[in-house]
């Protein structure tokens, strides 16, 4: 979809136990300091690459702060009006490398709300660079009509 950093796939055959996904209407994707969880197989500080799936915690990260910070050190960011940003100031964790594409949400009344998607960043779990996510609320339509 133009504008977006998004793919979708429809699986026929589950298997195991499914948890129920609802979409943000964008109510968190600017909800300062919310914690949200990303997951991935992506790059840790510990392993290049990884078997196990892994998580981290993240909160949202002020947008233009976050604006402020990628523009000093001269990181592109395509287009603001459908990414937002989740990290700490300090750096700690972070998604990286390989999570891409990954669901970032939190937990409500038993169901995953999903905000956004791993997109990009200027590394991973630097100082004042936090991780940059698709925004999911302008894509439900998109969504719902592709499945």
């Amino acid at each position: 979809m133009g504008g977006y950093d998004i793919a979708i796939f429809k699986i026929n055959n589950t298997k195991g136990e499914l948890t129920k996904v609802e979409f943000d209407t964008d109510k968190y994707y600017n909800a300062d300091g919310k914690l949200l969880t990303a997951i991935g197989w992506g790059n840790t500080k510990k392993l290049p690459k990884t078997t196990i799936l892994q998580e981290v915690k993240v909160p949202v990260y002020n947008l233009e702060k976050c604006q402020k910070n990628y523009q000093e050190v001269k990181y592109t960011v395509e287009n603001w009006d459908t990414q937002f940003c989740a990290g700490y100031p300090e750096g700690q964790s972070d998604a990286c490398q390989g999570d891409s594409g990954g669901p970032l949400f939190f937990m409500k009344n038993g169901a995953q709300v999903l905000v956004g998607l791993t997109s990009h960043g200027k590394g991973c779990a630097l100082p004042n660079k936090p991780g940059v996510y698709t925004r999911i609320a302008p894509l439900i339509d998109w969504i719902k009509g592709n499945m």
